[in-house]
């Protein structure tokens, strides 16, 4: 099973799994944010969620972090089963800071809808549809945002988790056209913060992802469309001159 804790500063949550739990999860994004002639107006989105899966594959892979963990064998189970068996299974990690980590899942939010939109050809209460409502590939993305959230759940306030559930669940505008190097902003900004901060900025971390007619959002979205029609590219080609500072996790 996924499990996703805090970073000892505060710079973004620990996502761990067994193998079978990486890749079960690694083939469900890919599938649920379709293929490349899918979904064209959220390719920002589907790119950030791409950098996920890249951290993800390379974790399963042992890239990334590797920890052993106990797995409640003992002698009298062997005993009763016949064979020698391990007392410990191999786990992986990887670490995601908290803006990319909380836009990826308020983008697979989208990558749901649209999903159960294309199954059922319904555009209210789709997600409550026989074809939909057990789809492994949502289930998949509901125990990941699940055990994020069950992690934020142990290291915040009940008002500050409300607030967070209003604001990315039930407030937030659809990631299509979303200029997603506004997340690279959020990145280095909490970076730069002192570890004591970081929980508190939460809930204003969401707040700024989701206000789309917010004065910063709104001057890079027109800096990014003003560089890219000159240049000649598509807006999520941009890339900023930022500087990212030693990531002390």
């Amino acid at each position: 099973m996924i499990t996703v804790e805090l970073t000892p500063q505060h710079a973004g949550v620990t996502i761990a799994g067994d193998y079978e739990d990486f890749d079960s999860l690694y083939d469900a994004l890919y599938r649920i944010i379709g293929g490349e002639e899918e979904n064209r107006a959220f390719e920002s989105s589907k790119m950030r969620i791409l950098g996920f899966c890249y951290d993800l594959r390379h974790a399963a892979m042992g890239d990334r972090g590797i920890r052993v963990v106990d797995n409640n064998m003992t002698s009298d189970k062997m005993k009763a089963s016949g064979k020698v068996l391990p007392v410990t299974n191999v786990y992986y990690d990887f670490q995601v800071l908290m803006p990319e980590m909380f836009f990826v899942l308020m983008a697979l939010n989208d990558f749901c809808l649209l999903k159960a939109r294309k199954e059922t050809r319904l555009y209210g209460e789709s997600m409550l549809q026989k074809k939909v409502i057990w789809d492994q590939d949502i289930a998949q993305v509901r125990m990941l945002q699940s055990a994020v959230f069950s992690c934020l759940c142990a290291a915040l306030e009940q008002k500050a988790i409300s607030r967070l559930l209003n604001l990315m669940i039930q407030g937030y505008p659809w990631t299509d056209g979303y200029i997603t190097q506004y997340v690279d902003e959020l990145n280095v900004e909490i970076l730069k913060m002192e570890k004591e901060k970081r929980l508190k900025y939460l809930t204003l971390l969401a707040k700024r992802l989701t206000e789309l007619d917010a004065p910063e959002y709104l001057g890079l979205r027109r800096e990014i469309k003003d560089y890219a029609k000159a240049m000649g590219v598509a807006p999520d080609e941009v890339r900023l001159d930022l500087s990212y500072p030693e990531v002390e996790w």
